[in-house]
């Protein structure tokens, strides 16, 4: 095959894959991010159309977003405005394909300039075949367009190398670029800049004709590159304008340590993200990236064996692991805020594919029989077989891939999140739309842990959306129930508790569910609640006992239960109950803290204090479980004991008021 014919074919294959990933986009659903994101990119565009008056995007104490560029995620809705599309949601998960297919290609580009053609190919196709990766490109606007921006870079610094010491004129502006664009992203693009002047500086020191001369040229060519990146990366970050000099970096410290904290399932416990062990995010990557694409990219040393004669590869090759391996070890000893599984990390994720593929395309050339070679490369094409399949079956839901060493999705249900992002509310969402609902009422209530509005913006009937938490849903008043497992605790999940009564349907990754759709067949609990409300605890009690008969899983129904058995002077009864709640939810916190309170009421302190000690393992952030603890020291008479006991919830929440203010008052007690 000529290189004409060549480059018509690598054409033909770009166009592609850009057509599949933007058709593969349009099923997307809206991920947990998006709703705040959109928002603060309109803050965004308000600000720059009201020439900074208008500083909503400014002050963003909940969502910490004016830290982020989010450039593109601005971007995306500045064309909205433009062009006056509606639908926001597609323009936006198409945007973030093209954003992904251009990831595959930096990523083919990458790998050509190391081992050819045929090595760009596979590095290309591994990206592709990543069920992770994949699904993030459909409508994650964070992590796929920083992946860009970094795999970008990464291609351009190879190319500075690579052209050294004169580079063209199109790698000086595509450096340029590449900065302002990874800059505009997230604060972390400004290692682009520290990775430039790190690499230059080690070439330049190992070239044999430097001179004075060459270092200030040199020189003069970095800080060109560096403050023309940086100051372009600004352009579209308000927050970063209002002080170009500080703000970035003081961004950049803020989001190493990331302030939100979220409590999410993690080896078969719920542990917050400011307290997982410090392998999270390795171990996240070792049971969702594709196995073949990990033993490759393991042996990434027998390269150094393979190339041994070729300087040049080695020096970037090594250059490349850097790449992969510096943000991994910096976030570990940063001890950074982690979640998501491993999204946070999608960037480096193209480079350990081109790795991969350098090893595959490395052997295949050492191997000298031909039947050898052929089935080395069936061995891989099998091992592919399970992510690939996975992505044929589980559209649009191929994010929530695990691999075989967790034992797939079957073997991670319960012990690792799923759907954390909600992508399956839209299924639900459609295929509940399609039955023919026979409710009377015009208007159908629909409740669910994450928004909903927007799927039924079609819907021929008119419809309310509630947003309630999973184990808060009886409190609401709704019709249908759409709920995904995220963020669950993991012993329903474990024990066949979960989908709840009355699910009508599912939707299911492999054959386990990640979202169920509930009809609500009465109302029972919701008048209990009602009647709780009222402090009517008499019938709030009659309509619990009714509600438990119905759905004796409901573990807040026990709950509520028992604290109208308190409020009523029956504590033996609330007693039972929340023993009851225990039963059915060993580890439910607010059945463990309002038990203890009971067993204190009761004269049961060391019963109590047990309860207390086993709910702080669970969850170190449960505060109210410290106060009532120290409490308990309190009554018998242990004072020291109740300070030392405040005292590590305030380790846990330096700015936890009340123990701060309980202290102030032993203290001053004692003295």
């Amino acid at each position: 095959m000529n290189k004409r014919s060549s480059n018509i074919g690598l054409g033909l294959a770009g166009v592609l894959s850009l057509v599949l990933m933007v058709t593969l986009s349009l099923d997307a659903g809206i991920s947990g991010d998006e709703y705040v994101h959109l928002r603060q990119s309109e803050f965004v565009i308000d600000y720059y159309t009201s020439l900074g008056e208008n500083q909503a995007a400014l002050h963003t104490p909940v969502t910490n977003l004016k830290y982020y560029g989010q450039g593109f995620d601005n971007f995306t809705t500045l064309l909205a405005r433009v062009f006056n599309v509606e639908d926001i949601f597609t323009l936006r998960h198409v945007s973030n394909a093209v954003a992904g297919w251009l990831v595959v290609v930096f990523t083919f580009l990458i790998g050509r300039l190391l081992g050819g053609t045929w090595t760009g190919m596979a590095a290309a196709l591994f990206v592709l075949a990543s069920p992770r990766f994949l699904g993030h490109s459909f409508n994650n606007l964070k992590d796929i367009p920083f992946a860009l921006g970094y795999t970008m870079s990464a291609f351009f610094l190879i190319k500075w190398l690579k052209e050294w010491p004169r580079q063209t004129s199109i790698v000086r502006t595509g450096l340029i670029f590449a900065i302002a664009f990874t800059l505009s992203i997230r604060p972390a693009g400004l290692l682009i800049i520290c990775y430039l002047w790190l690499v230059s500086g080690v070439q330049f020191l190992l070239w044999k004709r430097k001179d004075a001369a060459a270092l200030i040229r040199l020189i003069k060519r970095l800080v060109a590159i560096s403050i023309a990146g940086y100051f372009l990366g600004l352009l579209f970050w308000p927050y970063a304008l209002e002080n170009p000099f500080w703000h970035p970096i003081k961004s950049l410290l803020v989001m190493s340590d990331y302030p939100v904290t979220i409590r999410q399932l993690f080896e078969g416990k719920l542990q917050w993200s400011d307290q997982l062990p410090w392998y999270y995010i390795y171990k996240y990557m070792m049971i969702t990236i594709p196995i073949p694409v990990l033993v490759l990219f393991f042996k990434t040393p027998l390269l150094f064996a393979i190339r041994r004669k070729d300087y040049q590869v080695k020096k970037l090759i090594f250059f490349i692991l850097f790449l992969i391996f510096f943000p991994l070890i910096y976030a570990t000893f940063r001890q950074s805020n982690l979640y998501g599984g491993c999204r946070h990390f999608l960037f480096i994720y193209p480079l350990m594919a081109v790795m991969a593929a350098v090893v595959f395309t490395g052997i295949i050339k050492s191997i000298k029989r031909i039947y050898l070679k052929i089935i080395f490369i069936l061995l891989i094409a099998i091992l592919f077989y399970q992510p690939v399949s996975f992505t044929l079956k589980n559209h649009p839901l191929q994010y929530v891939y695990f691999n075989a060493f967790a034992g797939g999705v079957k073997g991670a249900y319960g012990v690792y999140e799923t759907d954390y992002y909600y992508h399956s509310l839209r299924k639900a969402s459609e295929e509940l739309q399609a039955l023919s609902l026979s409710d009377a009422q015009d208007t159908l209530i629909i409740a669910s842990n994450f928004d909903t509005k927007w799927y039924f913006k079609d819907y021929h009937r008119p419809t309310k959306h509630i947003y309630t938490p999973y184990y808060s849903r009886g409190d609401k008043d709704w019709d249908y129930g759409i709920f995904v497992n995220a963020y669950m605790y993991p012993f329903p999940l474990n024990n066949h508790l979960w989908p709840p009564a009355n699910t009508m349907f599912t939707v299911d990754v492999n054959e386990v569910p990640v979202c169920a759709v509930v009809r609500r067949i009465d109302k029972t609990y919701f008048l209990a609640y009602k009647a709780f409300l009222m402090k009517d605890m008499d019938e709030a009690i009659d309509l619990y006992v009714q509600a438990l008969k119905d759905e004796p899983g409901n573990e807040s129904a026990y709950v509520n239960l028992g604290l109208a058995y308190l409020q009523t002077d029956r504590a033996k009864l609330a007693r039972e109950v929340f023993y009851q709640c225990l039963q059915v939810m060993p580890d439910y916190e607010p059945a463990k803290y309002y038990l203890s309170k009971t067993l204190r009421e009761l004269g049961c302190p060391t019963e109590a204090m047990n309860e207390l000690k086993e709910l702080i393992v669970l969850n170190p952030k449960y505060l109210k479980a410290y106060l009532e603890l120290s409490e308990l020291f309190q009554d018998m008479n242990q004072s020291q004991n109740a300070i030392d006991i405040l005292n590590q919830s305030l380790i846990i929440q330096p700015g936890f008021s009340e123990a701060k203010n309980r202290i102030d008052q032993l203290l001053s007690n004692t003295n």
